[in-house]
């Protein structure tokens, strides 16, 4: 249970870290994507 945790705030730290003002949408959606499936940066 709490590794699911930690891995769900990990998720949510990397996604608040990305770049929306600078990115594409498709760029943002593939990121997003990488982010769910790995959890890493």
């Amino acid at each position: 249970m709490e590794a699911a945790l930690v891995l769900k705030r990990r998720r949510i730290e990397l996604m608040l870290a990305l770049p929306l003002q600078t990115l594409a949408s498709m760029s943002l959606q593939r990121e997003i994507e990488r982010i769910g499936k790995t959890g890493a940066a």
